[in-house]
Parts: structure tokens; C-alpha cells; sequence
């Protein structure tokens, strides 16, 4: 079954022909499940059971925010069937997407190797695993929210920070970012990987608006999960409608990191790409 991630790597491989296209299409999906079987086969027993761990609960966790999603959330009327399918297909997305930025992070710790910045690979499994469990428990239990706030708010300051980091990386060394050392550099590929992590950035703002809002008289009209989920896009693409309006401290402070988050991104994608592209 080829996913909606086989798409989206067709779009981004950009070959001259039909057959290169899926080559690359089965290359990528190869390697992706190459680089989750290496990570499994470290030399190191601390680093093998540490990052098992991570990975798994951060697989099961997705998975669980994709299930919730869809059927509490989504109210689709589609048959059994049907919503099966569309929930494996979505949880292989999240696998495959993934395991894409991951094998990008570890093959860019290999350029950086002389850096003394060169964990990014630790960096976004550890993003990837607090991002994953805490949008699985608040997506699971939206009652019980208010009771872990300090503790989710430094989890996704951890998130914000680490993503912030990455997406860092990979904007100064564009040109590195490849599936193998022999892939050709790709613009298109470059976008998608940030536009990715944007969208672990954009993740972690929600989370951060789901637990100010959870505390008392947060936001105006009662918002629901989707309708805070909108106010963080509207709000980080600048537009603010102003149907949903900040009304503690707290929140407001929020909607203040996501306006400067939106300009920093767009100021660092922009900047970059177009130096990349004046190289190539």
C-alpha cells in the first residue's frame, strides 16, 4: 500500500521520468527503514535501549493522536472499512515523515561531525517523543490538562527550543541535505523537510495554547481543540481574525511567542533558501 508520503516524495525526487520517480520513491522508504533498524543497532547498550524506547513510545503515541483525531475529533461518516484504512495510511505517514527528518538529522550529524553541534539526531527524538506523549494525553484526556501545566509547559519550552534548533541546522547547511551521501541536492526537498519541522513548531505552540487555555477564563468563547488548533495557525500566520481572543496573561504572553516564532521561521526559511538556491 503506497501512502500519501509516496506522494509527496514523488513530488520532491522531481525525476525526468515515471521509473526514476518510483526508484526514488522506494529508495527513500528503503533507506527510512534502514536508518530505524540502525538506530536499534547501536554498539552502544545504553544508546540502543534509550533510543528503542523513544522511538517505540513515540511511534505507539502518534499512532494514539492519529486515532483520536480521526475518530473523535474527525466526525467522518464513513464505514469501519473505510476509517481503517485511512487510519493506517495516516499512522504510516506519521512513520514515514518521521523517520524522514530523522534520517536527514542523523545524515547531517555525519557532515557536522567536526562541529561541536552535532546532535541533532538526540535532538529531534527527544522533540519527537515529549511532542508525540504530550499531544497524546491531551487529546485523550482534555479534563485532566490543568493538572499538569507547569510540567507540559517545560516540555514543550523543550520542544520549542530543540525544534528551534534543528530547523537552524538545516537551514545553514541546505546543501547537505540529502537521503544518502550520492542524492542530489533538491530545493523542493529542502522545503518540504523545513516545512515539517515548522509544522513540529506549530505542534508545540498548540500544545502551549491547549494548556494556558486550560486554565481559567484562558480564551474567549469557550474555544474547543480544533477551534484552538485554528487560533494557532491563524495567530502564527499573522492574520488574527479576533473571533478568539486572549484574555489571561499567560495566554496573551503565548500569542506573543507565536507571532515572533512565525517571523523568526519565515525570516530564517526565506533568507536561507534563496542563498541555497543562489548556489546551486
Amino acid at each position: 500500500m503506497i501512502t500519501v508520503l509516496a506522494i509527496i516524495i514523488l513530488i520532491l525526487g522531481s525525476g525526468r521520468s515515471i521509473g526514476n520517480c518510483i526508484n526514488s520513491i522506494f529508495l527513500a522508504i528503503k533507506k527510512i527503514n534502514k536508518n530505524y533498524l540502525d538506530l536499534f543497532l547501536e554498539k552502544d547498550l545504553f544508546m540502543r535501549i534509550s533510543q528503542c524506547i523513544i522511538i517505540c513510545l513515540s511511534e505507539f503515541f502518534s499512532f494514539v493522536s492519529v486515532y483520536i483525531i480521526l475518530i473523535k475529533y474527525v466526525n467522518l461518516q464513513l464505514s469501519l472499512y473505510i476509517k481503517l484504512i485511512l487510519i493506517i495510511n495516516c499512522c504510516l505517514l506519521v512513520h514515514y515523515l518521521f523517520g524522514f527528518i530523522l534520517i536527514i538529522s542523523n545524515n547531517l550529524n555525519n557532515f557536522m561531525a567536526s562541529s561541536k553541534d552535532n546532535s541533532m539526531k538526540g535532538d529531534f527524538l527527544l522533540s519527537y517523543f515529549i511532542t508525540s506523549t504530550f499531544l497524546a494525553a491531551t487529546l485523550a484526556y482534555p479534563s485532566q490538562v490543568s493538572k499538569y501545566v507547569i510540567s507540559g509547559f517545560i516540555g514543550v519550552f523543550i520542544c520549542y527550543i530543540l525544534n528551534l534548533k534543528i530547523l537552524l541546522n538545516i537551514m545553514r547547511n541546505p546543501g547537505k541535505v540529502k537521503i544518502s551521501p550520492y542524492d542530489e541536492k533538491s530545493f523542493i526537498k529542502v522545503s518540504l523537510i523545513v516545512g515539517i519541522v515548522v509544522i513540529m513548531i506549530v505542534l508545540n505552540l498548540f500544545l502551549g495554547v491547549c494548556l494556558a487555555s486550560s486554565l481559567q477564563n484562558g480564551f474567549s468563547n469557550n474555544p474547543s481543540y480544533f477551534d484552538l488548533f485554528y487560533y494557532t495557525v491563524v495567530t502564527f500566520t499573522t492574520i488574527g481574525f479576533g473571533d478568539i481572543i486572549p484574555l489571561s496573561i499567560l495566554a496573551k504572553l503565548i500569542a506573543i511567542v507565536i507571532s515572533a516564532t512565525s517571523i523568526i521561521c519565515i525570516t530564517i526559511f526565506l533568507g536561507s533558501i534563496y542563498s541555497y538556491r543562489d548556489r546551486d
